[in-house]
This record gives structure tokens, C-alpha cells and sequence, in this order.
């Protein structure tokens, strides 16, 4: 069957050039807001966390074929964005990420964790599918108890969360993308999946920046990183 290649139909917000280390202090953005009340739910900093994303290839389609029988017609079997991954219509995000979230997928030793998300943000009548995975027992590779601190900026027009690791994870964060340059990384608050940028190189300096859709969920996303 001809698989139809649909376009990026969510808001595809990627780091900029996968964390770059810009951090405009002097466009700094003072917020009030209540993260709590934000999310409807309580996150905490290490909820903010790290992932590679599995990128399409034989492996891929061995997750695919493993869950299809649990998928039915809650995925579109010929929708895939250019880039591979799988897109599922917005109307059965819920029923088919229930789903996903009762499921701990493991294939190689290389990578004894997967999980299956959706993203977040999106725009249209599909939402992306996203395999990610992270260190053995499902453990993300950084989260936000190695962030010092973050804050909201507005940076050429668009609004982002800057934050800063501290010492142990900014080596983390730079070995990590060190390994993962042309890949794709994930940041995720719980199940919300916040960005998904290509590295481009390795990053030193343990510097990093998000973007956000609008103000308030900036502010909500940089309380939350700010809590100790």
C-alpha cells in the first residue's frame, strides 16, 4: 500500500539549533503565574526531563509492528509526517495514548527502555507519535533537578524558558549531546511533550532554552524548573 506522507501539522517549537547556549538575561519576561493551576496537575523540576527519540529505521518498524494489534484504527496506518514518525488523528489522542502509557516496550540491549508519547502541541487534524526512550529501566538521561535556575525571556519575537544546569549536568547535558549530534532529543514535562529539536553539535557550557507557544505557559514552565 502507498504510504501518504503528510506534512508537520502540529507547532513544531525545536530548540533553537538544539540548545545553542543563548541566554538573553536583558529580555527577561517577570511572570505570575501558578504552575499547579496551569497544568491542572503538580509538577515538580525532575518531572522536566530528557529523551532521544528513536529515529525511523528497521527498529521503528519492529515497534510498529509489535503494537498494531493494540493500535486498531486509532492510528492511521498510511499517515507519517516527512520525517517518518507516525501521526494519529487528534479525535482518539486520549483512548489511543492510554494505550501507549500502559505499555514498557524492550528490543535492544542498547536501548532497554521505550516509550511510546504523543506530542503536545498541534495544529490540524493529526498529532505525531513519538518513541522515546532514555537510560536502562526507562530512566530519563537528564532531568530538571540538575537546572540551577530558569527564566522566562522574549528573543526575537518568540518566547522561551532559558534555564542554566548546574555543574553535574551541564557535563551530562554535554556528553549527552556530544553522542547525539544529528539526532533528535526530546524535553517533556510528565507526558507533555514540549519540543523535539535535531542536535546540531555538542554543547558546552550547560546553557539551554525552550520555546513556548505564548507567555503564561512560559512562566508555568520556568516555575516549575524553578522549584527546589
Amino acid at each position: 500500500m502507498k504510504k501518504i506522507f503528510y506534512p508537520l501539522v502540529f507547532v513544531f517549537t525545536a530548540i533553537i539549533a538544539g540548545c545553542t547556549g543563548r541566554i538573553q538575561t536583558e529580555n527577561k519576561i517577570d511572570c505570575n503565574v501558578n504552575p499547579d493551576e496551569y497544568f491542572g496537575q503538580s509538577y515538580q523540576a525532575q518531572d522536566f526531563q530528557f529523551w532521544r527519540v528513536l529515529a525511523v529505521g528497521e527498529t521503528y518498524a519492529n515497534i510498529i509492528d509489535s503494537i498494531k494489534y493494540k493500535l486498531g484504527e486509532r492510528a492511521d496506518e498510511d499517515a507519517y509526517t516527512q520525517s517518518g514518525s507516525r501521526l494519529v488523528p487528534v479525535s482518539d489522542t486520549a483512548a489511543f495514548g492510554e494505550v501507549l502509557r500502559q505499555m514498557t516496550l524492550k528490543f535492544a540491549d542498547e536501548m532497554p527502555g521505550h516509550y511510546c508519547w504523543l506530542k503536545d502541541e498541534f495544529t490540524g487534524d493529526y498529532c505525531e507519535l513519538l518513541f522515546l526512550y532514555g537510560e536502562a529501566e526507562g530512566r530519563p538521561l537528564i532531568d530538571g533537578s540538575h537546572i540551577d535556575s530558569a527564566c522566562v525571556v522574549e528573543w526575537r519575537g518568540q518566547m522561551s524558558v532559558d534555564f542554566v544546569f548546574d555543574k553535574e549536568g551541564t557535563e551530562m547535558f554535554r556528553k549527552l549531546t556530544a553522542e547525539t549530534v544529528g539526532e533528535r532529543l526530546a524535553m517533556t514535562l510528565g507526558e507533555r511533550v514540549l519540543s523535539t529539536p535535531m542536535v546540531n553539535s555538542e554543547i558546552n557550557g550547560g546553557k539551554c532554552s525552550v520555546s513556548a507557544s505564548d507567555t503564561e505557559k512560559a512562566c508555568a514552565i520556568a516555575a516549575v524548573l524553578n522549584k527546589k
